[in-house]
């Protein structure tokens, strides 16, 4: 598989570990590397780092709230040389009972290994 291709599964792999239920734990754990460090933006908003296990557990608590989760890619920016990914999502969720409707656009840069 060309580089390119390999990126942009890998990529693909992450937003689905996010969305996999029950899985959800073991898939991004099965993504992440020990040292794994989550860093969120803007820094104004004093959001802190979250290392590996940190990062699995907020995921957890996040999605217990919602019954559906929807998410469509939006644009994938490809860096081959650096082998980096920048990708965008518009993401759609309800909440119990579907009362509670959840928006937002995600821009993730992974880093690949």
């Amino acid at each position: 598989m060309a580089p390119r291709e390999q990126i942009i599964e890998t990529a693909r792999k992450w937003v689905q570990a996010h969305d996999s239920g029950p899985d959800r734990d073991a898939s991004i754990m099965a993504l992440t590397a020990p040292d794994f460090v989550a860093h969120h933006a803007p820094r104004s908003l004093e959001t802190p780092d979250f290392n590996r296990d940190e990062y699995v557990e907020f995921q957890s608590q996040a999605f217990a709230v919602f019954e559906s989760y929807n998410h469509k890619e939006v644009d994938f920016v490809i860096d081959e040389a650096q082998n980096k990914v920048v990708y965008y999502l518009d993401v759609e969720a309800h909440g119990a009972g579907g009362n509670v409707k959840y928006e937002s656009q995600y821009i993730q840069k992974p880093l690949l290994t």
